[in-house]
């Protein structure tokens, strides 16, 4: 029997192979119950579904995306306020430069 289908046929053992929809409910949690650890592919299935991280990395992958638009928002507001600050210094500049000398 393969894997896939063997996995499938335990309770508590789900294994998606592509990105959950936004309607999607949360995959059961693993669980041992009703689980023989003396059968070897039932073993391998087991730890087969405790390894898969699909999930982790669709969530890991969103926050990582949010986190470097975030860094590049921060630096670019740093860099226009960075250019309004050298406009207005040097417009006083020039103003104190026109300014009649008591």
């Amino acid at each position: 029997m393969a894997m896939s289908s063997m996995a499938s046929n335990m309770p508590g053992m789900t294994m998606t192979g592509s990105a959950p929809s936004s309607t999607a409910s949360a995959p059961d949690p693993l669980s041992t119950a009703d689980l023989r650890m003396g059968n070897e592919s039932a073993q391998m299935d087991f730890l087969m579904a405790l390894l898969d991280d699909t999930e982790l990395q669709i969530t890991s992958n969103s926050y990582a995306t949010k986190f470097w638009y975030g860094v590049v928002v921060v630096i670019g507001l740093a860099t226009l306020l960075n250019i309004f600050l050298r406009i207005r210094a040097s417009s006083r500049r020039v103003s104190m430069s026109l300014s009649p000398a008591d």
